[in-house]
């Protein structure tokens, strides 16, 4: 279960608000995910993480950094993630 998800850019946080979750069947809230029951991301497989970002991500350098909290059934305590990338836009 996905427990804690968090987007920046440039050192700068998305507003949770702002952040999608796909692993699939189509992309939820953060808040929706909350309730989504029915919905399962299976371990191993790929997800998409969508932001809505007013204008779209400036032109240059940027870094992108997400933050994320799993509750994995199986394990004893949470699995924080953490990764960067610099991306270039233009």
């Amino acid at each position: 279960m996905v427990e804690e998800l968090n987007v920046s850019l440039d050192g700068e946080p998305i507003p949770r608000s702002a952040i999608r979750f796909d692993e699939g069947p189509g992309p939820l809230t953060l808040d929706e995910m909350e309730t989504a029951f029915d919905r399962r991301w299976a371990f191993g497989a790929p997800a998409t993480i969508l932001v809505e970002y007013p204008g779209g991500f400036p032109n240059g350098e940027h870094k992108l950094s997400l933050q994320q909290k799993l509750r994995i059934s199986y394990m004893p305590f949470p699995s924080f993630n953490n990764d960067e990338k610099l991306i270039s836009l233009g």
